[in-house]
């Protein structure tokens, strides 16, 4: 068995910066995190290798080089592989031209599955995961809460699925695309004190566009299809907070808030 993850690392949302001219993010000097919906997709890959130690987790990631220190994070996380396709002619990429990179080192790879986010914190689209899969050809499901691990190895994606605040049960064959969003049934595992500056150098893998084929006409501003016109920041209301002392009555606080919201 062998899960390819899609990984985006993104700017911290705290600190974006759009530059006006050129109608893209500004990424340089911004510190990266990994995409949520992205981390809850390799969070499940690294659960199904839990069911079976023979699963083969690789990431694929379409980020500048300064991300390799964040992507070696991921990888001593019990990832196998790790593929970081990076060239300074893919800046301004749309979605549609980010879909065509990345399907282009996919199609030559073998996977019973792919993994992604459902939504990324720096666009919100949505676009790129059903694009890598109308591009190789294969079925997707967005917004997936949970997968069943059992039918999974027999070729079934079983999956809780999150439409519009229903939860609905759905399945398909694989191989096909599946994109989780972020969930609480699963977490990161953390990186063992041991292996905090384990090198991982050799499970990495750095690709440009001269390896995967691809001329400077057909990625960046030059190959994209759309042209961004106008942005905005997306509001999230503000939740309330409550401050608890170190009692009992504080710890009683947590306790029946946990417990409310499901985490207990």
């Amino acid at each position: 068995m062998k899960i390819i993850c899609l990984i985006k690392l993104i700017p911290d949302i705290e600190n974006l910066q759009f530059d006006e001219k050129k109608k893209v993010l500004k990424r340089e000097n911004t510190r990266l995190i990994t995409n949520p919906d992205d981390e809850t997709a390799l969070a499940a890959a690294l659960t199904i290798k839990e069911h079976d130690p023979e699963t083969v987790v690789e990431i694929v990631s379409m980020a500048p080089e300064r991300a390799i220190p964040r992507f070696e994070d991921l990888l001593r996380r019990d990832v196998d592989k790790g593929v970081l396709i990076s060239d300074p002619l893919f800046v301004g990429s749309d979605s549609y031209v980010t879909s065509r990179i990345l399907s282009t080192y996919l199609k030559n790879q073998r996977a019973d599955c792919i993994f992604t986010g459902t939504h990324s914190l720096d666009g919100d689209t949505s676009h790129v995961p059903s694009q890598v899969a109308e591009q190789l050809q294969l079925d997707q499901m967005g917004n997936i809460l949970q997968l069943d691990a059992d039918p999974f190895f027999e070729g079934i994606g079983r999956v809780s699925v999150n439409v519009e605040g229903e939860i609905l049960e759905f399945e398909l064959d694989l191989p096909a695309v599946l994109s989780f969003e972020k969930s609480k049934s699963y977490k990161m595992p953390y990186i063992r004190y041991e292996d905090f500056q384990l090198d991982v150098k050799d499970k990495m893998e750095v690709l440009t566009s001269r390896e995967l084929g691809l001329s400077k006409s057909e990625v960046g501003l030059e190959g994209s299809l759309t042209e961004v016109t106008r942005t905005f920041l997306k509001k999230v209301p503000q939740k309330d907070s409550l401050i608890v002392k170190n009692d009992e009555e504080g710890i009683e606080a947590v306790y029946q808030f946990l417990t409310e919201k499901g985490y207990l």
